[in-house]
This record gives structure tokens, C-alpha cells and sequence, in this order.
């Protein structure tokens, strides 16, 4: 929704703890109460149960490069976006340099994709940890690994998150779901978050 065609991320919160493990087709409606002039996005979600002391890793928010976003959001998602006792908010990034991806449709052949993922992961094995990236194509399974350009230092023990860029340069075009995982080192337990997306 929005003037000219742009999009307007809107901050929410889904109560997890209502809601079992597995994938979720999600819905919103957002109508104008003046006009009555209605816009409806879908997307899904997968609720995973994260293993012990492994920690997790949440969905990732897609971005690309883009003039500045026009943002509803309420007093929690403002305090958010601004951090607490200014902290950054789990998912901060560069409102001058970026702009949420809308509807995971991407240009083939993007190279300055970027991406904020949260995580939390605690003890010995957050020393351990460390992400990548790759893409599973819908249709045949086929993973393709994500050279990341650029990849924030993390921090562990609560939940913070990375910033990490990447390109799609050489990707044909089709339907994938991007995958962030934190690998530990040492055994190679991951824990994963998974996002469709559509490169066009």
C-alpha cells in the first residue's frame, strides 16, 4: 500500500507462544476508515522449536537498495526502530540506504541485496557459531550457497542481530526460499530461518 506504488512496512507482533510448530500461511488486511479502500499482503512463516543450546535464528528481513520508506508504526515499533536507552532495535538498518523488500519479488541478477537477521544464541557454543547463507530452489531442491559481501560482527548471550549483504548476480530467475543459518563449528548443529522469495 501507499502513494505512488510504494510500499509501507507495517511493525506487529505475532504471540508465538499461541501458536504450534510448522508453517503458517499469514494474511493482512489494511483498509483506509475514510476512503474504505482496502490493500491485503500474504506471506508465510515457519515456527521451528529450537534445539538445545543451539539458540535460534529468526526470520530475516530482506532489503534493497532504495530512497527512504514511509513508516506506520505504533509507540512499541517506533521505540523499537529507535532502541531502547538507544540500542538499536533487533531489526535496524539504514533507513537512508535501504528499503524492505515488498512481496520478496527480486530483479534477477541484483547484486547489493542485504538482509537483518535476529538471533539469539547463548553458552560455550555461541563462540562457536557462524552464518551462512544459501538458496533452495522450490521447484527441484537444489541448494545454491549465498556468498555474503559483507558481514556484521555479532554479538551473542541476548537477542541481537547481523546485517549481512549479498548479490544475486548469475541466479536465474525462479521461486526459492533464502536460508540464514547459524552453524556450530563443531558438531554442525544448525539453527535456521527460511523466507520465500521470487527472483523475476
Amino acid at each position: 500500500v501507499g502513494d505512488a506504488g510504494r510500499g509501507i512496512p507495517i511493525a506487529g507482533v505475532v504471540q508465538r507462544d499461541a501458536l504450534k510448530p510448522g508453517r503458517y500461511d499469514c494474511r493482512v488486511v489494511v483498509r483506509d476508515l475514510e476512503s474504505g479502500a482496502a490493500a491485503v499482503a500474504s506471506g508465510k512463516i515457519e515456527l521451528t522449536v529450537p534445539m538445545p543450546e543451539s539458540g535460534q535464528v529468526f526470520s530475516p528481513l530482506l532489503l534493497r537498495p532504495g530512497s527512504p520508506s514511509i513508516y506506520l508504526e505504533n509507540q512499541e515499533g517506533a521505540a523499537e526502530a529507535e532502541g531502547e536507552e538507544g540500542r538499536p532495535g533487533i531489526y535496524d538498518f539504514d533507513r537512508a540506504r535501504f528499503c524492505p523488500i515488498i512481496g520478496g519479488e527480486i530483479p534477477a541478477g541484483s547484486p547489493n541485496i542485504a538482509a537483518v537477521v535476529p538471533f539469539i544464541i547463548r553458552g560455550s557454543r555461541a563462540l562457536r557459531a557462524e552464518f551462512e547463507a544459501k538458496l533452495v530452489e522450490a521447484s527441484s531442491g537444489r541448494t545454491t550457497l549465498v556468498a555474503l559481501t559483507s558481514l556484521s560482527k555479532p554479538k551473542f548471550g541476548k537477542t541481537e542481530s547481523i546485517f549481512i549483504e549479498f548479490s544475486l548476480a548469475g541466479v536465474p530467475p525462479g521461486s526459492y526460499e533464502f536460508v540464514v543459518s547459524a552453524v556450530d563449528k563443531d558438531s554442525g548443529l544448525a539453527s535456521e530461518a527460511r523466507t520465500p522469495i521470487e527472483i523475476r
